[in-house]
């Protein structure tokens, strides 16, 4: 065996020793983890910012017209929606992109978010060039979804002189026992019966 060859043990680290080890490798773990934290942070804070299909405003634009050509309003209407929401445009533009997100989802007989669309342009921002064309695609859409009572509060509110009446059809018509009926649930009681009437006809009317 060689004379040179070195069989004895390392010398044992002292308690302090091992402890600073262990502070010194938690501190590069706690390091690392860190880093990977910001950085995840960092790109997936970009993704939020870019547009889900990762396209330009302009792009965007674009695409929302040739959708609009194809004669794709929903579709359509999805762009535009995109379009707000990455570019973020001023409260006018917000506005009348708004509104037109509606006549694209009223065009494609979606009344619900016709509505809803219009509603969020007049909450966006009041525009008298707007307005009227909101009132009147507003009443046809709940016309067309049957809403006969919320059209009533609807026409009520846009044509009331002065302060319109705020109550949204809680006022108490009749009382059975301890059951207060609004007039809001008398309308949606009269609306149940028509259509309970109409579902029964439906098989001898024409569309």
């Amino acid at each position: 065996m060689p004379d040179d060859l070195n069989l004895s043990l390392p010398p044992r680290k002292s308690p302090k020793e091992r402890q600073a080890g262990a502070l010194q490798a938690v501190a590069v773990a706690a390091l690392v983890i860190g880093v990977a934290v910001v950085f995840f942070f960092f790109f997936n804070g970009k993704t939020r910012i870019a547009a889900p299909s990762g396209l330009s405003g302009k792009e965007l634009q674009a695409l929302g017209l040739k959708l609009e050509n194809a004669h794709l309003p929903a579709a359509a209407a999805r762009t535009w929606t995109e379009y707000i929401e990455s570019t973020k445009p001023g409260n006018d533009e917000t506005a009348r992109i708004w509104f037109r997100i509606g006549k694209l989802y009223q065009d494609g007989n979606d009344y619900e978010r016709a509505l809803e669309a219009y509603y969020r342009s007049e909450a966006i921002a009041k525009m008298d060039e707007l307005e009227p064309e909101i009132s009147k695609r507003s009443a046809e859409c709940l016309e067309a979804m049957g809403k006969f009572a919320a059209l009533d509060y609807e026409l009520e509110e846009r044509t009331a002189v002065g302060k319109p009446d705020s109550s949204g059809g809680t006022e108490v018509v009749a009382e059975v026992g301890t059951w207060k009926i609004t007039r809001a649930d008398l309308d949606m009681m009269i609306e149940a019966e028509i259509d309970a009437q109409l579902s029964q006809l439906a098989g001898d009317m024409t569309p």
